[in-house]
């Protein structure tokens, strides 16, 4: 796969696909649309809602355009509706109670959660910003499709152990995430590059690299 590179040498992702009403329109499929950062936009035939969308006033510099304007969203399912069910999923992200200070909040295990996605057209694991829970996230079913967080953080899954979490579901496919978004090339966690999982995830055909505002459309199994 050939990316971007930027001036600071970090690995950029590719360059961002304007996003039109279409995408929040009817349809006759499930399509998951990367939107930077760690957001996606899924469309479950009809069914319209984001996780963990940010589209615009980002604390840092970044290196992408945002596929879409929050003004410009017309329409989200406030309430999930039709065919989709979602189960929450732990997660481990209490990376403020490190920092005294950072948060006037003591944040408990149960604060932070990963989404599990039921769709007519497959299931869809968003595990969230989390550390490594092997207990969950190596063991029980696999999805169809995983948002897939390989960032080198010790408050994420590391990049190690993203990799063992890819291979406990050799069959998901891995849509990449918390890359090429960020300009901080001193800052490792905003410096992943999906080519470093080529040699190291098991049937790396699975891993999908889309510009931000590009559609994956799920095929029913």
């Amino acid at each position: 796969m050939e990316l971007r590179t930027s001036p600071g040498g970090q690995v950029m992702a590719p360059e961002s696909i304007p996003m039109s009403d279409e995408a929040f329109g009817p349809s006759e499929h499930t399509t998951i649309t990367w939107l930077g950062f760690a957001g996606f936009l899924v469309n479950s035939r009809g069914t319209t809602f984001m996780i963990d969308p940010l589209l615009e006033g980002f604390d840092m510099p970044v290196l992408l355009d945002f596929p879409v304007a929050a003004s410009a969203v017309p329409r989200l399912h406030a309430v999930l509706v039709g065919d989709v069910t979602v189960t929450l999923t732990p997660a481990d992200h209490a990376w403020q109670n490190a920092f005294p200070g950072t948060d006037e909040h003591w944040h408990e295990p149960d604060d932070a959660c990963g989404i599990w996605i039921e769709t007519p057209d497959g299931t869809i694991w968003a595990p969230g910003d989390s550390r490594l829970i092997p207990e969950h996230h190596l063991e029980g079913p696999s999805p169809d499709v995983m948002l897939f967080d390989f960032s080198d953080s010790e408050w994420h899954f590391t990049f190690d152990g993203a990799v063992q979490m890819a291979n406990a579901h050799p069959e998901a496919v891995l849509l990449c995430h918390h890359w090429g978004s960020v300009d901080a090339p001193d800052f490792n966690p905003f410096n992943g590059d999906p080519r470093t999982l080529l040699e190291v995830v098991d049937n790396p055909e699975r891993i999908v690299v889309l510009a931000p505002g590009e559609p994956y459309r799920m095929t029913a199994r």
